[in-house]
């Protein structure tokens, strides 16, 4: 029984993973006319709905924030990953910082 709890813990944490990748694909995907630019909207808002009900969506936007910390150079962290991800939690009312 544990098994089963196990792998669909994991299973809806890799579902998360891929639903957050894939909002900077769809811009890199819009930049070169791949879609349509409200893909990229839609994906944004359905996340911001998500991190405020799903506490897996909030691991994973976290873990994925600690991993950009790591890899980006301090001044582009910085200058393009704080701003941005202060004016999405804005945009959503959260108070906490990711």
């Amino acid at each position: 029984m544990q098994t089963i709890q196990d792998n669909t813990v994991w299973l809806v944490t890799v579902k998360n993973y891929i639903e957050v990748c894939l909002v900077p694909l769809a811009l890199v995907a819009w930049i070169f006319s791949w879609c349509a630019p409200v893909l990229g909207i839609i994906l944004v808002q359905a996340i911001r709905i998500k991190y405020l009900g799903s506490n897996f969506t909030r691991k994973v936007l976290k873990s994925l924030d600690g991993q950009l910390a790591k890899v980006l150079p301090g001044f582009v962290y910085t200058n393009v990953v704080v701003p941005t991800k202060n004016f999405l939690s804005s945009l959503s009312g959260v108070k906490e910082a990711l």
